[in-house]
């Protein structure tokens, strides 16, 4: 039955009952990312009507099981994060590398060699990740 609260227009508001944890549900809609995309409408104010929001299915194990999903991520997310951070730096560095090169191929500081560089840059790359 309706609950009591301020809202507006432009949120849906779900309130989870006694046989749905709200962590398990926030997971469930992280993980449903594209399915939001696909079905929001609106070239200025994208919005998901009433009738796909009510449409929406899901599914909803027994809380013992959601607890054990939820305790699952949790536990695992700082990992993922420090993975994230690391692939951010790699790409940062990447991105340098690939600005340095480019600013040394318009300025003609790159000389032709006979052997290949491919060696030396695997392993500088392989060194500073």
């Amino acid at each position: 039955m309706p609950e009591p609260m301020a809202t507006s227009q432009d949120f849906w508001n779900w309130v989870c009952g006694p046989k749905l944890l709200p962590e398990y549900l926030l997971l469930l809609f992280r993980s449903m990312t594209q399915k939001f995309e696909e079905s929001t409408n609106g070239s200025t104010h994208k919005t998901i009507y009433q009738g796909i929001a009510a449409g929406l299915e899901i599914c909803v194990p027994p809380l013992n099981e959601q607890r054990d999903i939820v305790e699952y991520v949790f536990a695992r997310v700082p990992a993922v994060d420090e993975i994230v951070l690391k692939v951010r730096k790699s790409l940062d560095r990447l991105r340098g590398y690939r600005a340095a090169l480019i600013t040394s191929a318009v300025t003609g500081k790159i000389v032709e060699r006979q052997d290949s560089g491919l060696a030396l840059l695997q392993n500088t790359l392989v060194q500073e990740i």
